[in-house]
């Protein structure tokens, strides 16, 4: 498997045992590529290993310390690390970071909250808005 993340870069990804992970693998941000050993000292990797090795495609050594492990920051700040093995490597994604500028003209200064809180919503925090 060839895994394309670089430290510091923003991916979307789904897990294979996404009942015992969670889906929130939505922009997060890699802060590091781990060995087993340094992953240890972050989480209960062994644990981990146990519940999610089942869910994993056949052919995978059933070792904890025979894959890498990501450090990540998830969107809403948690930080917590995976194996790169549990990561379906055909869903990543890299998330680039553009800036979206939208026009909307006919409003009044109370539609602006209201226009925030919608694009909230459906996911996007990093929001501002203003009368001009």
């Amino acid at each position: 498997m060839s895994y394309p993340f670089k430290i510091k870069n923003t991916y979307s990804f789904d897990v294979y045992p996404a009942t015992i992970l969670g889906s929130a693998f939505q922009n997060v941000t890699i802060l590091g590529i781990l060995d087993y050993q340094s992953a240890l000292s972050l989480a209960d990797i062994d644990s981990l290993h146990v519940n999610v090795f089942p869910f994993l495609p056949a052919g995978l050594d059933d070792n904890p310390d025979a894959t890498e492990y990501l450090k990540i920051r998830t969107s809403s700040g948690i930080e917590t690390v995976l194996g790169l093995n549990w990561i379906r490597e055909e869903t990543i994604v890299e998330v680039q970071s553009l800036k979206g500028v939208f026009i909307v003209d006919g409003i009044n200064s109370m539609d602006v909250a209201k226009i925030i809180l919608a694009i909230q919503q459906n996911g996007y925090n990093n929001v501002s808005g203003k009368i001009q």
